[in-house]
């Protein structure tokens, strides 16, 4: 069964694709001009998450072995 959003993802694609002479480069520049005529305000910007260290062992379900997340080292 095929997706009908994914579909037409790709229709769209194509027809743009074939618009621009299937030229990657006019593909590219015509992609940016588009970007640049977006009004800012309605764009949404998240800040990034710093990535947590978890000091728990780790236990695999096959095997039932502990595994330490800190290094010999530390």
């Amino acid at each position: 069964m095929k997706d009908q959003h994914v579909a037409k993802v790709r229709r769209v694609r194509q027809a743009h694709a074939m618009g621009c002479g299937n030229d990657l480069h006019a593909i590219c520049e015509d992609l940016r001009r588009m970007e640049g005529s977006i009004d800012p305000n309605r764009l949404v910007t998240l800040r990034p998450v710093a990535a947590r260290r978890v000091d728990r062992p780790m236990i695999v379900a096959e095997t039932g072995v502990r595994y330490s997340t800190k290094s010999s080292r530390e």
